[in-house]
Order: structure tokens, then sequence, then C-alpha cells
């Protein structure tokens, strides 16, 4: 717990942002991989010498970026390419302000845990850049056969997809249902998976399921069966994303996701007014990738001012579409007219300077607005 002190005053929070079109609306041009139309495999397969390649050119990239940002660049052109960041190795820009960054023609390769990250920047605009990882944070496959008694499935994995080995897994494997001939996500339950038994041939069995609910809330019309097709998320991290700290007046136009292994577009702290133009989160296109983000596609909190969001497709994610919103606490006790004791279940949400909405639910009386003096924990 935490007692919070200020003054009583009058101080309005305002959420500003716009919302442009949801799935299946979007006013830009939607992606080619459609639902059973897309190609096959999950992407481009390169060769050790091209990922040594890769890797050698994103270290050079870094390099050349931190230089160009430290002289007082003001316009900053990146050359097209594949650039590969393996496990533990991302992009971090700092206290960047009124800076352009073109990346068109630029693809940013992944592992599960890192990402693009804007520390502290005002008015930056980044433009043009395509995000993918490697390998995938999910596999997929096909359903061979489903045993609603034992509560087991067979599933078999597509080519080029990882294999999940083992019996027990470190993190339940969440996983989705999709129809088998339009490849579109099943109105059922998702799951969980805590155990698999491999049976050679690209096949195992899940054993275990958290819930089993996909065995107790069919589809409408059907329950799932033999040659539907499954997601199944291996892979638990942050990465393959752009995310905004702390920033203010910072653009993203133009800038494409294809497999976040968290939310593909975080946003989180500072004066916000963040814009986000035309980006979008979609399947690969030329693959036949079943998802494209384990996560939200667009995720906001604890912005002074909310996001503008035009023209953007978000697609195929494991959760929210959209999610954007703050936090809460309970003041438990006034201890005097200008103090009082808070608690909040999501830890250190505001400071000197927050602004609060005070509200008692059970009164009739209006909201109390107020200004953090001073804040410490207890």
């Amino acid at each position: 717990m935490r007692p919070v002190l200020f003054p009583w005053a009058a101080a309005a929070l305002c959420l500003v942002f716009s919302v442009g079109p949801g799935r299946g609306e979007s006013s830009t041009p939607a992606s080619t991989a459609k639902p059973g139309e897309g190609g096959t495999g999950p992407g481009p397969v390169f060769s050790d010498d091209d990922q040594d390649l890769q890797r050698a050119a994103a270290r050079n990239l870094l390099a050349t970026l931190r230089a160009e940002l430290a002289a007082g660049q003001k316009v900053i052109t990146l050359p097209p390419g594949d650039y590969r960041f393996d496990r533990g190795s991302g992009v971090l820009i700092q206290k960047a302000e009124d800076v352009e960054i073109e990346a068109a023609g630029v693809t940013f390769w992944f592992g599960p845990d890192k990402g693009v990250v804007l520390d502290q920047c005002r008015n930056l605009k980044l433009r043009g850049l395509t995000i993918d990882a490697d390998p995938l944070p999910w596999t997929q496959g096909v359903i061979e056969s489903i045993d609603p008694k034992a509560k087991e499935i067979v599933i078999r994995i597509d080519p080029g997809y990882t294999v999940p080995e083992g019996k027990k897994l470190t993190q339940p494997g969440r996983i989705l249902f999709f129809d088998g001939e339009s490849r579109r996500e099943l109105p059922v339950f998702d799951d969980q998976a805590l155990g698999m038994e491999a049976l050679g041939e690209r096949r195992f069995r899940i054993t275990q399921f958290a819930s089993a609910r996909v065995f107790t809330s069919p589809v409408p019309g059907r329950s799932v069966q033999a040659g539907d097709r499954v997601a199944f998320f291996i892979m638990y991290g942050g990465g393959s994303n752009v995310e905004l700290r702390n920033c203010e007046g910072v653009t993203l136009e133009k800038v494409t996701n294809h497999a976040a292994s968290s939310f593909a577009f975080h946003e989180t702290l500072g004066k916000g007014g963040n814009r986000y133009l035309g980006c979008r989160l979609i399947r690969r296109p030329g693959t036949d990738r079943l998802m494209a983000s384990r996560a939200d596609c667009f995720h906001s909190y604890l912005m002074e001012k909310g996001p503008q969001i035009e023209d953007c497709e978000f697609s195929h994610s494991g959760d929210d579409l959209i999610n954007i919103h703050g936090f809460f606490g309970i003041v438990v006790r006034a201890i005097s007219q200008k103090e009082a004791v808070v608690v909040s279940p999501f830890g250190e949400i505001f400071g000197a300077g927050s602004r609060l909405k005070i509200t008692d639910p059970e009164a009739s009386t209006q909201p109390r607005e107020a200004v953090v003096q001073s804040s410490e924990r207890v």
C-alpha cells in the first residue's frame, strides 16, 4: 500500500483517440494472404550463410544508426534489406527528438524476446518498416484424430513449422482452432495444452488440456473435428514488436508486423499523443500462416493522451484487436483532507503530477478530481 498526498483541485483527464476501421473494414488494401488463399510454408527460408550475413548487417546498421542519431541527423534512411536480430538482440532508440527514420524495403527479423523499442522519444517518425519473426512464436497443423472420451487430439504439423518436443511444456501451449476448409478461426473456446506425446512423422498427441473446453463447448452446428486446423503457441515473450515507452508525438507510418510474440504495437507511459498511420498486423503474404500475433494487435495503457489510429489493418491476433486503458486504485483509508491510503493490484500506477478522478459508487455526489502532490510506498 502507498499513501497519496494531493491538493483538491479541478484537473481534467482527457483521453483523445480516433480508431480506424476494424477487422474486415480496412480502407487500406487488404493482405493478399487471405484465409485459404495464401501460399505455402511459413515464409522465406534462409541458408546459414544468409543468416550470418543478416546478423552482420544488423550489427552494422545499429552502429550506423546510433552514430547518426548522436551526430544530430534529422533524416535517416535505412538501406533496404533483411536484418536479423536473434534472441537477446533488439533495436533500442532512446531520447531521439524531431527525427525521421525511413525504412522502406527494410525487414527486421527478430527472435522471441526482442523487438523495436522507442524510449523517451519526442516527435520521431518511423516509416515503412516490416517486422517478422524467425522462428515463429507458434506452430500449426491439422487435426488427424480427436477422441472426446479420452480428451486427446492428434495433430500433424504442417511442413516447415516447428514440431514440439518433450512431454511437458515449460509454459502451457495455447491452442486456437480453425475450420479446415476456410481456415477461419472457429467460434469455440481456445485451450491450453499441458502435456503431449511425440508420435513421429511430424505428429504428436495432446494428452492433457488445461480445461478441455473444446470437448464440452462445441462450435455452433458442429464440434471440432478431424481435418480442422490448429495454431499452437510454443514461444512466449515480448519480441517482434514495436514498443513506445514514455514517448510523445511519435508517428509510426506504414509499419507492418507479420509475427509478434506479444503485443504487436504497444505504448505505455508518457505524454502520448502518438499516431499510427497505415500500420498493419497481417499474416505474411505468400505463406499459409494462420496467425500474425500471439497477443494484442494494439495495446495502450497509462498514457496521458491516447493514440490516433488511422487506416490501420489489425487482424489474426491471439487476443484483443485494440486495447486502450489505464488502471485504478482503491481508497482504503482517508488520513486527512489531503491524504489517503490507496491500494492497487497493478503496482505503482501513479506518482507526483498524476491526475486522478475519485469516485464513490455508493454516493450521489459527482466525482472529485485531484492532482497527486507526492506519494510513497507503505
